[in-house]
């Protein structure tokens, strides 16, 4: 059996740069509060928690960046911080494969061109921007500059994990970097906001080096934690994060039972996809009553109450989340985390604490 493991942890929200910072903010109350501003367009007030984009810059320094617009920076400053965690320079990268996930890919950009064309006309629309309006932008920005040539793929509506696992199992890769990325998108914040959704919304990006047991071990890399069993179900009927929506759906229940949890323990930490909506929380009711029959000693924490809802970067911001939580704790060696995707995908993901 293919054993895949995590060898580097890149992070990039408003904690700060680097995964050691959300690990810091995780353990702090400072950390949650959220920041208020006025919409740009419908001049409303909306919450949310933003990168800081003053100290950006330092971490784009070797790269030629003049062509990529934001979404293109936070994701390149998140890959060479996870790069660097992992001990890993551009002449390593050839064959390694790079996967990403985002909702809404470059809002920013999406919506300067879009304004353009709609106020302006289609010849006053800028050429050199449009490139960055294509939801895969990012990730041909990535693979350039840091030179991979392994599969390559942007997907939405789906964690990145399960992709890049198969990769490696199936042999097609012996490693992938995983990334979640998205940015705080002002058009979503104000329809969600009318529409009278509770959901506090965040941005950020989460990477993760994943690699075979075997190929880690060969280059002598530091091994953070072992990706274990996993199950992907949908319930696109589901309108979430709408109070009127009907939480009366199993689907977390139908995933737990299909994954190979240890139930000879007593201890158990749960990554809850909670984003501030009750009917998330009704959602995972079920089974968190259920997990408490059989772990006595459950323990959930809710990332989400501290980086918002950060929609595509959330099951690898998770997945982060969960390394360090593990590894502060002594008692508990496997997390479970729960997500879930716009479109009705939900996932349940075992980590395990690596002790080899």
């Amino acid at each position: 059996m293919v054993r895949v493991v995590i060898t580097g942890l890149g992070a990039v929200t408003h904690l700060g740069f680097g995964h050691e910072s959300l690990a810091q903010g995780l353990m702090s109350v400072e950390n949650r509060n959220a920041m208020r501003w006025i919409s740009s367009e419908q001049q409303v007030e909306l919450t949310g928690y933003r990168i800081d984009d003053s100290k950006l810059a330092e971490h784009l320094v070797p790269f030629k960046t003049r062509n990529m617009d934001r979404f293109a920076k936070i994701n390149i400053a998140a890959v060479q911080l996870a790069l660097e965690d992992a001990s890993l320079n551009v002449d390593e990268l050839e064959e390694t494969g790079y996967i990403m996930n985002t909702t809404y890919g470059p809002w920013e950009s999406t919506n300067r061109y879009t304004k353009e064309l709609v106020e302006s006309g289609p010849a006053f629309a800028s050429p050199r921007l449009f490139p960055n309006t294509v939801v895969n932008s990012a990730q041909g920005h990535v693979s350039i500059t840091f030179k991979m040539k392994g599969p390559t793929s942007t997907i939405a509506g789906l964690s990145a994990i399960p992709y890049a696992v198969s990769l490696l199992t199936k042999g097609e890769a012996e490693r992938v970097i995983v990334a979640g990325a998205d940015e705080l998108n002002e058009n979503i914040m104000e329809a969600y906001k009318e529409l009278g959704s509770p959901v506090i919304f965040g941005e950020g990006v989460g990477v993760l080096i994943l690699e075979t047991f075997e190929h880690a071990t060969r280059r002598g890399a530091q091994i953070y934690a072992e990706i274990g069993d996993y199950a992907i179900g949908s319930e696109p009927t589901m309108n979430l994060w709408f109070e009127g929506a009907d939480a009366t759906s199993l689907i977390y229940e139908e995933l737990v039972s299909e994954i190979s949890l240890n139930r000879e323990k007593e201890n158990l930490l749960v990554l809850s996809s909670t984003n501030g909506s009750q009917i998330v929380d009704r959602l995972e009711e079920n089974v968190m009553q259920s997990l408490k029959h059989t772990y006595p000693k459950l323990e959930v924490f809710y990332p989400k109450h501290i980086l918002g809802e950060t929609f595509g970067a959330s099951s690898v911001l998770s997945v982060i989340s969960a390394i360090h939580l593990l590894n502060n704790h002594t008692e508990i060696n496997e997390a479970l985390l729960l997500n879930n995707e716009i479109g009705g995908n939900h996932i349940a993901l075992i980590i395990k604490k690596w002790n080899d």
